[in-house]
């Protein structure tokens, strides 16, 4: 019986991988035959945040080897001026962005030309209103504090994820002022950029998607292009072996 592939990643759709890294895992040595030497350099002291770097490169790799039908360990990953990840080795429109917070790990695909996705574990933030006024525009300043109480940390991290993809999807990250485009933040408003500075902003216009992640992680996804179809899994911190369930 032929195995199950992956769908079509058209312009227009969108691949969503959600890793779960406390979920059981293959071998530590295992995942770490698949980094380069950098990475492994670059992993961290502790070992729970070792252990989380190299799941989260190794994941990278292993997905991203399923798209492109290469070894995991053939597949060059380079980043651009502003930190951006891609693809360099093999030759492919595949485009990804990834992020990461407590025990997950996001990562998008699609072969639209700019794509950028965030996620961010919603926790309580003593100085919110302040880390607003530095981060958020006065539009989004003035939307977020005439909030009631009880919706404003929803709508802090619906900003904050908001505008963190939109910069990943540019590719030029904190080099963008924050406060040249507007975001709806609102729990019932639908995501969208409502305002670019053109000066500053010369490509696309970004579309956003919020990603469905529970109440107690916000994701949010910038694109190039509107998404007309999303495809979402969940995995365990062995994607490998969710790859071999899902698709034979």
């Amino acid at each position: 019986m032929p195995s199950k592939s992956l769908p079509d990643l058209a312009p227009d759709v969108v691949h969503l991988w959600l890793i779960d890294l406390d979920l059981p895992a293959q071998p530590m040595t295992d995942l770490q035959m698949l980094l380069t030497q950098d990475e492994r350099l670059r992993a961290f002291h502790t070992s729970q945040l070792q252990s989380r770097f190299a799941v989260r490169r190794a994941s990278l790799r292993i997905l991203l080897s399923r798209y492109v039908h290469i070894a995991p360990t053939e597949l060059v990953i380079k980043f651009g001026q502003h930190g951006k990840p891609y693809l360099s080795y093999p030759s492919t429109n595949l485009c990804f962005n990834l992020s990461h917070s407590g025990r997950f790990v996001l990562l998008a695909l699609s072969t639209a030309e700019s794509i950028g996705i965030d996620i961010e574990r919603m926790e309580p933030i003593a100085d919110m209103d302040l880390v607003a006024r530095h981060h958020f525009s006065p539009t989004e300043q003035s939307d977020l504090f005439n909030l009631p109480a009880h919706h404003r940390m929803q709508a802090f991290y619906n900003c904050w994820t908001r505008k963190e993809a939109v910069i990943k999807a540019d590719g030029r990250g904190l080099g963008i002022p924050l406060d040249s485009f507007d975001v709806t933040l609102a729990p019932d408003d639908p995501p969208q950029v409502r305002r670019l500075d053109l000066s500053v902003h010369t490509g696309p216009h970004w579309h956003l998607n919020d990603m469905p992640l529970g109440t107690k992680y916000a994701g949010s996804l910038a694109m190039s292009l509107p998404v007309s179809y999303a495809h979402y899994w969940l995995c365990s911190s062995n994607p490998s072996q969710s790859l071999e369930t899902l698709f034979g």
